[in-house]
């Protein structure tokens, strides 16, 4: 490939640079919904902070542990997914007890915490730059 096709192709990669974008995103969708349900088991919102209220002392002594994880069954984390689109993502869960525990713990249990936000553009730019170099060979 000589100098003018790199340019041409590479003008093309960012004419549709929010489709790439989410593509690099959506790629790493299990791993960004793992890094989700790692805070939610350390009990830590989106925001980085303590998920509160804590368990009442009856059931901080059933669970063995005073600090919310959101996990009883593990369905509402197993049901979690993550949709992108551009530069905007979502992570949810389609769990029936979403709605209860996003009105319990405010709506800021889903997303990237501050300390994880590294990891994730990292992760996230390792594979923006591999969909890059993929779209060059085509």
């Amino acid at each position: 490939m000589d100098f003018s096709e790199l340019a041409r192709k590479s003008a093309e990669f960012v004419a549709n640079i929010n489709f790439h974008i989410a593509a690099a995103v959506n790629a790493n969708a299990d791993d960004m919904v793992k890094l989700n349900i790692s805070q939610m088991l350390n009990s830590k919102l989106s925001t980085g902070k303590v998920i509160m209220p804590k368990y009442s002392k009856a059931y901080a002594k059933r669970k063995g542990f005073k600090k919310p994880n959101l996990k009883v069954t593990g369905d509402f984390q197993d049901e979690m997914l993550f949709t992108a689109s551009g530069q905007q993502y979502e992570i949810f869960s389609t769990d029936e007890k979403t709605g209860w525990l996003v009105d319990m713990y405010t709506d800021k249990i889903f997303g990237i915490a501050p300390d994880n936000q590294a990891k994730a553009q990292s992760m996230n730019d390792k594979t923006f730059i591999e969909l890059y170099f993929k779209w060059l060979r085509q």
